[in-house]
């Protein structure tokens, strides 16, 4: 971990940081958190759809599930416009079909950042 820190991560942070990240590390104040991945599961329901933490859970320590709940509300926002009645429900599930594919790239990055980051959570600079 000390090896990933200071060649991969240490090069990207600001000049500011990079001398006390380098210190911390040499000190020995490298902490882990164990977590797991919970993908989501798609549970088609007539009339609901679920979006941000209702559909997938996230760290809550880092409020990833409101940031992924607006982020699907832009993915269904532009994925619905072409329709002209949402009362139509064979066009509006074929529509929305596509919504947990659209969705995924962003879910995903909030998810590996809140949960997986080798920065957050793991040194303590004092």
């Amino acid at each position: 971990m000390a090896k990933y820190l200071k060649n991969v991560v240490a090069p990207h942070l600001p000049p500011q940081l990079h001398d006390a990240f380098i210190f911390a590390i040499d000190k020995g104040n490298i902490r882990t958190m164990p977590n797991r991945s919970m993908p989501a599961n798609p549970q088609p329901t007539s009339g609901a759809l679920l979006i941000g933490d209702a559909f997938n859970m996230r760290h809550a320590f880092t409020g990833g599930g409101m940031t992924v709940a607006l982020s699907d509300i832009v993915v269904l926002r532009d994925l619905l416009k072409p329709l002209h009645d949402l009362n139509d429900a064979s066009s509006l599930c074929k529509y929305l079909e596509s919504f947990y594919t659209l969705r995924k790239p962003i879910a995903c990055t909030i998810n590996t950042l809140a949960c997986r980051s080798p920065v957050q959570g793991v040194l303590r600079l004092s």
